[in-house]
């Protein structure tokens, strides 16, 4: 089951996906679609904790790809990975990642970014 979030964000990277390759971006060339999530919910920590608990669910296909594909296709991958990120294993993968690396100034939030081919939103749910 997919929520108005997966459709909305589904919507939003397909619609891009399909400008972009209107506009001479090649078909091939791979975009990704970040979600930032909260990961209070799945760690049981109160919505009133105010530290830092947002990791992301990535996606990446290819622009033309993105374009094409039915919205209700693109809402459930969205979901899929949503769900798949958003587990009390995965952020304390995430979490453990974080405090093993001795410099996080190098790292980047969601990875890498290339505004030509990808898009960041925040997922509710």
């Amino acid at each position: 089951m997919v929520s108005e979030n997966d459709i909305f964000s589904a919507f939003a990277w397909q619609r891009l996906c399909a400008v972009r390759v209107a506009n001479g971006q090649r078909p091939e060339r791979s975009s990704k679609l970040g979600r930032a999530i909260d990961g209070r919910m799945a760690l049981g920590v109160p919505l009133t904790y105010m530290g830092h608990m947002v990791c992301h669910a990535l996606v990446r296909l290819p622009l033309g790809q993105g374009a094409k594909l039915p919205l209700p296709q693109i809402a459930q991958v969205l979901r899929r990975e949503l769900n798949q990120a958003n587990t009390p294993w995965s952020i304390r993968r995430f979490a453990t990642f974080m405090a093993r690396e001795p410099d996080t100034s190098s790292l980047l939030y969601g990875g890498t970014h290339d505004a030509r081919a990808d898009l960041m939103v925040t997922a509710a749910g």
